[in-house]
């Protein structure tokens, strides 16, 4: 166990799903986050059975179970919703006593910092990393503001564009992979038929994601295929609207609806992309959790249950583990094939699940209908079952 107080950058899923698990094991961290606010939104999560674990281990499962929507199934199907695919929520459950649950962003971070701030947790506010230095056993944060910080060990939870892991690695990069998804949602009669179903309709080098969590409003995700990174702050919303509704208008009518209906302000742009080239997790005394380290594209939906399966462990280990250079090579050694295989397998989606041509589109189609269900059902259970340290 380390006496004085780490450092946490970023205030996000994994960085303060970290802080709990610390304070869970009687140590105190020091959480910074460059934004002065956390900016929530209402787009949805969905969180995995590994996820849902994870919670329940940080004591915040009962209330994220009251603000989640279990998912009855993740479908699949063909952009006139022709199911061709479908992962059942009740047999994830059987196996691994929880279903994949749909949950909006917001009410999950409010959950996450109300149980941080009941174990007597903090965020520094308006806090942007500008330099890190790692010397003489002891590791010196520098601030834009002007302060300095010490402490034993750093941990980067600062999301797919950390700045920590440019001081763990200078040759990691994030790479753009030419899709992009635009989140937004509804306010839809049809929206009843998706309570607590997930549909992700495949398309000619698009798909379309349609869920919902009360019946009233659909959330959804038109995703595309784009040559270049594009900046959220570049977009008009109205005239980005207007084109989707335009590449969508061969979908079927419950999409054509939610774009027609759709709140502009709901609008949200994200990129996908992968970290690349990062040849290490860790550091010296730095080392890196969630998106800053393993940060893949959403296809897996895997983001924020990897965070919160890495909260745990590095807590854990840095509690048991003599010296820090122990606890890191121990995490990375716990984490490193999952991660590898979920990164994996959420890229290999974007080739699969949306490919350029619309020839290619039509063998997806034809052989994914071909596999049966059982063992779609059967891999995400392996997938999803993950032992977590005490």
């Amino acid at each position: 166990m380390i006496a004085e107080p780490g450092i946490i950058i970023g205030a996000g899923i994994a960085g303060v799903a970290t802080s709990i698990a610390f304070a869970l094991k009687g140590q105190r961290v020091q959480v910074f986050e460059a934004r002065d606010e956390l900016i929530q939104t209402d787009h949805l999560l969905w969180i995995a059975p590994n996820g849902l674990a994870a919670l329940e281990r940080l004591g915040v499962l009962d209330e994220v179970l009251k603000a989640a929507t279990p998912q009855e199934l993740m479908g699949f199907a063909t952009a006139d919703l022709r199911p061709v695919m479908t992962l059942s929520g009740a047999a994830l459950a059987l196996k691994l006593n929880q279903p994949i649950v749909a949950v909006r962003r917001r009410d999950l971070m409010d959950i996450l910092l109300r149980r941080l701030y009941q174990l007597g947790g903090k965020i520094h506010f308006g806090h942007e990393v500008t330099h890190i230095s790692d010397d003489l056993g002891i590791v010196t944060v520098s601030f834009a503001n002007g302060l300095r910080a010490r402490a034993p060990f750093v941990i980067g939870a600062d999301g797919i564009g950390s700045r920590v892991r440019g001081f763990v690695d200078g040759d990691a990069r994030v790479r753009y992979q030419g899709l992009r998804t635009w989140l937004g949602y509804s306010d839809v009669p049809d929206a009843q038929r998706y309570i607590g179903k997930t549909f992700e309709l495949w398309g000619d080098a698009t798909r379309f994601v349609l869920t919902s969590l009360d019946g009233k409003r659909i959330y959804w995700s038109a995703l595309e295929r784009f040559p270049r990174y594009e900046s959220p702050l570049e977009q008009d919303v109205n005239l980005v609207i207007e084109r989707l509704r335009r590449d969508f208008d061969r979908y079927h009518s419950d999409v054509k609806e939610a774009l027609r209906e759709a709140d502009a302000s709901s609008l949200k742009l994200c990129n996908f992309g992968v970290v690349e080239q990062l040849s290490r997790n860790h550091h010296g005394r730095l080392l890196l959790i969630g998106d800053a380290s393993h940060g893949m594209p959403p296809n897996m939906g895997q983001g924020a249950s990897l965070a919160i399966e890495d909260a745990m462990w590095v807590a854990a280990l840095v509690n048991e583990s003599p010296d820090l250079s122990t606890a890191w090579t121990r995490f990375e050694n716990a984490r490193r094939a999952r991660v590898k295989e979920m990164t994996r397998l959420a890229n290999v989606m974007n080739t699969v699940f949306q490919p350029e041509s619309r020839l290619a589109g039509r063998i997806r189609d034809v052989v994914a209908k071909l596999i049966p269900d059982r063992l779609t059902t059967q891999r995400m259970i392996q997938l999803y079952t993950q032992s977590l340290p005490e």
